[in-house]
């Protein structure tokens, strides 16, 4: 059988939202149309997707996960924009799916849990505040969805229909201020429910066989959980077309939001391992494309991809592919603190890539790595496994000319670039300080 995308579902919900009956939506939509009917109408979409070439993609992602940084949120009052994260399920061969989803508001909404409402969401509206809302929508409006969560004074549950059309939804709305705070989503497979008890806002989910999905949101060094059930049928995996889809709302209208996202990651069954996820598409634009849109940046020293409407500026075009580099942990002279460097030296620099919970040094290509600001390749035909920092994994210790690397006195710290035996960019940065002679 032919199998629904979720790509429909997800412009019919962005239709129905120019036809609001929210009332910080109508708001926003109103004040902004006397002033920018170009706005008005189009309401700030653009949406960028994990991207693999069709029919390439693993068909058995059981994991995903990224982190975010909310650099700038400057809504005015209770003005709002949204950034959504729709992480598409499916089955081989069946004809629905459903969808999970990770969004970012930049507005804070407080209430107790749970709530069962209708429309709008019930709470004391926070402005500028940015929130996260992991949810569960049931597009297919079959009442075979459910949520539960293990956080319910930070993630409380609300129910919901999806701007008041008959579209259920459940969210579990941060309680917490996200401005200028750095938060990992990670969404892994479970088992079978066993229990069909406290899914639902009222009585349990109804005779079927669900999936659980989990979701953790990591705020700082804290993780709170929340949990998804849906039909097992339909809900085996993620999608390997498009693992995660980002989607924006309102950008067209005053006030700044921008977002960093990085370390995007996959699991598949076959592996259980989390390796990169760095290919991506932008599939639409509506609206000023220079006013916001997806653009590569730098946070922290890494590769980030930014999504925002810090316009006019260079925003990528629809239809572009881009990579998305993986930040990888290096270690320059490893056992050395300070990593004194002296850039007239005739001798090589040793570089390790270390081997972490979410990297596998030993999938690096060393013929792909170069160090340093002129590019310097390996000095050495090998790079060299081996245990650099007493962990137990093995790292790549690589060599390179100190004269071919173009470090100069006066750098603070120098970086490596390079791709995985699969082609997936990485880089990574590490201090040093130079000596005089």
């Amino acid at each position: 059988m032919k199998r629904l995308s979720l790509l429909p579902l997800v412009a019919f919900v962005f239709a129905a939202c120019e036809q609001t009956t929210d009332p910080d939506r109508a708001a926003e939509l109103s004040t902004n149309a006397t002033t920018n009917s170009a706005a008005a109408q189009c309401n700030g979409n653009m949406g960028v997707r994990a991207y693999f070439v069709p029919g390439l993609g693993p068909q058995d992602i059981t994991g995903l996960r990224y982190k975010f940084h909310v650099a700038d949120n400057n809504q005015a009052g209770l003005g709002l924009k949204i950034l959504f994260g729709f992480i598409p399920l499916y089955t081989p061969g069946a004809e629905r799916t459903y969808s999970l989803e990770s969004n970012l508001y930049t507005l804070g909404l407080i209430y107790d849990h749970p709530i069962c409402t209708t429309w709008p969401l019930l709470g004391t509206r926070v402005g500028s505040e940015a929130s996260l809302r992991l949810a569960i929508p049931d597009y297919a409006g079959l009442g075979k969805t459910g949520m539960k969560t293990f956080a319910p004074s930070v993630f409380p549950l609300q129910n919901y229909l999806i701007d008041g059309l008959p579209i259920p939804k459940t969210d579990a709305i941060s309680q917490l201020n996200l401005n200028q705070t750095t938060t990992e989503v990670m969404i892994t497979r479970g088992g079978l429910v066993s229990d069909k008890m406290g899914w639902k806002c009222a009585g349990p989910l109804d005779a079927d066989t669900y999936r659980q999905w989990d979701a953790s949101a990591t705020v700082g060094s804290t993780p709170y959980n929340v949990s998804f059930a849906s039909p097992a049928s339909n809900a085996r995996f993620i999608s390997s077309g498009a693992p995660i889809i980002f989607r924006t709302e309102f950008y067209l209208y005053p006030g700044l939001f921008k977002v960093y996202l990085w370390d995007f990651q996959l699991m598949r069954e076959s592996t259980e391992s989390w390796e990169p996820l760095t290919q991506w598409i932008v599939d639409d634009q509506c609206g000023d494309a220079s006013a916001y849109g997806v653009r590569l940046a730098n946070f922290e020293g890494q590769s980030v991809m930014e999504i925002s409407n810090d316009g006019p500026g260079s925003f990528l075009q629809v239809g572009t592919i881009f990579a998305l580099s993986m930040h990888v942990n290096i270690d320059i002279k490893p056992g050395s603190d300070l990593n004194p460097i002296n850039p007239r030296g005739k001798g090589v620099i040793p570089v390790a890539i270390l081997t972490t919970d979410s990297f596998d040094a030993k999938t690096v290509d060393p013929e792909s790595i170069t160090f340093g600001p002129d590019g310097a390749a390996k000095a050495h035909p090998q790079g060299h496994l081996e245990d650099v920092d007493g962990d137990g994994d093995l790292d790549l210790l690589l060599h390179f000319r100190t004269q071919g690397t173009g470090i100069q006195r006066g750098d603070t710290e120098a970086s490596l670039w390079g791709e995985t035996f699969d082609g997936a960019p990485i880089e990574g940065t590490d201090s040093i300080a130079t000596l005089k002679n």
